[in-house]
């Protein structure tokens, strides 16, 4: 089949698929009868994670097949559901296919095609209306100056200053799409945890009320401190954004580096770096591991954690954990 005739095929599917749940939805909001939106996106959603899982549908790089006859017509149809059930976000298994597809688009010289045995134009086409697309879904869409959250229903000095503030905006948007991407990486019990952990950080942010001077400091690390609101909202956004993409490996990581401490190889401390911003890296002693955040210091590179300094500098480091002050040198 040529590129040409896979489009049009595609087209007609997404077409089809479209007007059929965009005249039910709208139906169900209008008070007709015999449609249930719940069962239909619970449906859905079901058909769009059996196909992602696929093992045919797997393709390098951890991505899977965009398909012109299932995931495609899955992402332009879903969101006119959203509206009918209160959504105002794409649910994880649009952001599951989301991120699949950026995955592809950010290393697209390096991927092998969808189809081996022919060029991947048709699905390149596909695949940026399908990114595109969705976003006109639902009426009730932050602005794109906002914050991910609604912002009519805001409540509270601090979410009221991130509404009206574009920079921590911003923030709450790119927190909100890493928070996905970890959700769709998120294996076995830990989407449960990982909500439950978001809904602490929520609350956590929402302290930063307390920032109002320097009397009044909030310690975002053992050395960084917050004498502002403001300062303290954007440093806990930056610190929880760095702290998923670590633990999640949604960014670019550095090879591990061992070191042998107290002059016993096998008091060991095992540091990786990722390309996060603030940089941070995860620390590794026995069976407990640390995230550490790169902050201020006269010289080397300090990382500060929970109960746990990394100061490096060389071959050489100082490590505080657990109080326990080790010297440390690479393996």
């Amino acid at each position: 089949m040529t590129a040409f005739n896979r489009i049009l095929m595609c087209l007609g599917l997404v077409f089809v698929t479209v007007m059929s749940v965009t005249a039910r939805s709208g139906a169900e909001q209008s008070g007709g009868a015999g449609f249930d939106a719940r069962a239909a996106a619970t449906y859905l959603d079901s058909r769009a994670d059996a196909w992602s899982a696929w093992p045919t549908a797997q393709r390098d790089r951890g991505t899977f097949c965009l398909s012109c006859h299932t995931t495609l017509p899955y992402l332009l149809a879903r969101p006119a559901l959203h509206q009918a059930l209160g959504e105002r976000e794409p649910n994880a298994s649009e952001a599951k296919i989301f991120n699949n597809l950026l995955t592809r688009a950010h290393n697209w010289k390096e991927l092998e095609p969808f189809y081996p045995d022919q060029a991947d134009t048709a699905l390149r086409v596909l695949a940026v209306l399908a990114l595109a697309l969705p976003m006109r879904a639902s009426a009730q869409s932050p602005s794109a100056n906002g914050p991910a959250f609604d912002c009519a229903k805001a409540t509270g000095d601090v979410e009221k200053m991130i509404c009206a503030d574009n920079t921590l905006g911003a923030l709450d948007r790119k927190l909100d799409a890493v928070y996905k991407a970890a959700l769709t990486k998120a294996r076995d019990d830990m989407p449960r945890v990982l909500r439950a952990e978001q809904r602490g950080w929520v609350k956590g942010r929402d302290e930063c009320w307390k920032a109002k001077d320097a009397a009044n400091a909030v310690y975002l690390t053992i050395s960084w401190t917050a004498t502002s609101v403001r300062a303290c909202v954007e440093g806990q956004y930056s610190l929880r954004i760095a702290e998923l993409q670590v633990k999640y490996r949604l960014v670019p990581e550095q090879p591990p580096v061992f070191f042998a401490c107290n002059n016993n190889p096998s008091n060991e401390v095992v540091a990786q770096f990722f390309g996060t911003d603030p940089p941070a890296a995860r620390f590794v002693r026995g069976d407990r591991t640390v995230i550490g955040y790169l902050v201020k210091t006269g010289s080397g590179a300090r990382y500060e954690g929970q109960n746990m300094s990394f100061w490096n500098k060389g071959k050489e480091a100082t490590v505080t954990w657990l109080g326990e002050q080790l010297e440390c040198t690479t393996k």
